[in-house]
């Protein structure tokens, strides 16, 4: 078993530097970790599935380390090698991103991005992740406050992202071509079709703008809205029962007259607005007391 072990792990080198990654991660697959014979400590073991995770991943292969993954968890938890943890971390990253849980991948490839030790490349390939999952993430408050924590952060502005990242901060409309400029970027599975008819990109570009009508019209007829988005009237009232039901949009729809009541949205906008002006207010005060003092 010893012997078996160590001809799978050189073989699984052997195709790896040909840039058979899939092979590779199938030969280090049947090799039973967990075996008293072969003595493997938690670190290796955790090394190990980190190492089939990224080999399934550079053949684009999620559903293959999907499986690696959560076995590694346990591992990466009670390990005290910060590269091993790291490892783990973009492999769970990746993970959720592939599996559409765009709201736990952005912060999660966010954190990742600001670790002591990654090569600058990396960084920002990983910080460029985060924003892309925000992008593509559900809209609402939890979305929102993501945004905010990546259009702070400076590095953000070096990356292609950086324009788009920013009008969907500022609640701004997003046109056809930011779209069509971000699609881009991104993976296959960024453009799978939902449930709706509608790819992932295009259903967060529509929820998001219609976050940004919200801050701006207090009623709206389905046919405006539709025309504004590009989607049909049914769409429009589809999309919007679910952000209603999900809690992510305050709104109100009336089918007998096919008009949406978005004036309480627009009113919590408006108080958090007010909000923001008088926080800033008050620091401004405090700076100009402390200037004189």
């Amino acid at each position: 078993e010893v012997e078996f072990a160590k001809t799978k792990e050189t073989m699984a080198e052997v195709y790896s530097a040909k840039g058979d990654y899939y092979t590779a991660a199938k030969l280090l697959s049947e090799i039973k970790f967990d075996s008293p014979n072969l003595k493997y400590s938690d670190d290796d073991k955790l090394d190990r599935y980190c190492q089939i995770c990224e080999f399934y991943f550079e053949c684009d292969d999620a559903t293959g380390a999907e499986d690696y993954v959560y076995k590694a968890m346990n591992l990466a938890e009670k390990t005290i090698k910060r590269e091993l943890k790291l490892r783990f971390e973009v492999s769970y990253a990746r993970i959720m991103d592939s599996n559409r849980k765009f709201l736990l991948a952005a912060p999660k490839y966010h954190w990742i991005s600001k670790q002591e030790g990654v090569d600058e490349e990396n960084l920002m390939a990983l910080l460029d992740c985060g924003v892309i999952c925000a992008i593509l993430a559900s809209a609402g408050p939890e979305r929102s406050a993501i945004l905010s924590n990546l259009y702070n952060d400076e590095r953000t502005k070096r990356l292609e992202t950086s324009d788009i990242l920013t009008k969907m901060y500022l609640d701004r409309i997003v046109t056809r071509e930011d779209i069509e400029k971000f699609e881009k970027k991104l993976s296959k599975h960024h453009k799978a079709l939902t449930g709706d008819g509608l790819t992932v990109l295009e259903k967060a570009y529509i929820e998001h703008n219609i976050v940004a009508v919200s801050k701006v019209y207090e009623t709206i007829s389905y046919q405006t809205l539709g025309d504004i988005l590009q989607i049909t009237e049914r769409q429009v009232e589809k999309i919007i029962q679910n952000m209603i039901a999900e809690n992510r949009l305050k709104a109100k729809l009336d089918q007998l007259t096919k008009f949406i009541d978005i004036s309480d949205e627009l009113e919590s906008y408006n108080q958090w607005t007010r909000g923001i002006h008088n926080f800033c207010g008050k620091v401004d005060r405090l700076l100009k007391k402390v200037q004189n003092a």
